[in-house]
């Protein structure tokens, strides 16, 4: 068996090629979206919230959580950036103007979101009189990149969401 010599030309022929398979490796996985550069990554924009409850009245007429309608705005913190297949935490006042508990049973919102969790967890009795308890709703922003206006609904009208 012939035993070839290791000359420095033949050493930095064998680096040179080393080096260009782990960058094509490297540019395989990074088209792929396996691998991505830091500050180059895809990101979804928030750039608001609106959060609607869908609720019954108290016998003056008032929602029960008060108004339906809430629109989040640069006040509470948007537009914001998350990272594709993120999440971030919506706090939500909850306040019942009715002398009775009432239920939240589910909390949903519009594509490409969704909502992964919620603390307290639902469904979420709120009892009488209750002032600005806090409610948070985490949700995930999903793979599309782009920007978008997040529509969360919470549903205290009945657990099939029928009313």
């Amino acid at each position: 068996m012939l035993k070839r010599k290791w000359t420095r030309g033949r050493i930095l022929a064998w680096g040179v090629v080393a080096a260009a398979v782990i960058v094509a490796a490297l540019l395989v996985l990074i088209g792929l979206g396996i691998l991505v550069l830091p500050g180059h990554g895809q990101n979804v924009t928030v750039a608001g919230a609106v959060r609607w409850i869908a609720q019954g009245t108290t016998a003056s007429g008032r929602g029960w959580f008060g108004a339906s309608l809430y629109s989040y705005n640069a006040t509470n913190g948007f537009p914001l950036t998350v990272p594709v297949g993120g999440s971030f935490s919506l706090v939500v006042l909850i306040s019942n103007f009715d002398n009775q508990s009432h239920t939240i049973y589910f909390a949903s919102a519009n594509s490409p979101f969704t909502v992964l969790s919620t603390s307290p967890a639902l469904p979420n009795p709120v009892p009488p009189s209750v002032d600005d308890a806090s409610f948070v709703v985490v949700i995930g922003v999903g793979n599309a990149a782009g920007t978008w206006d997040l529509n969360l609904t919470l549903n205290a009208l009945s657990p099939e969401g029928s009313g």
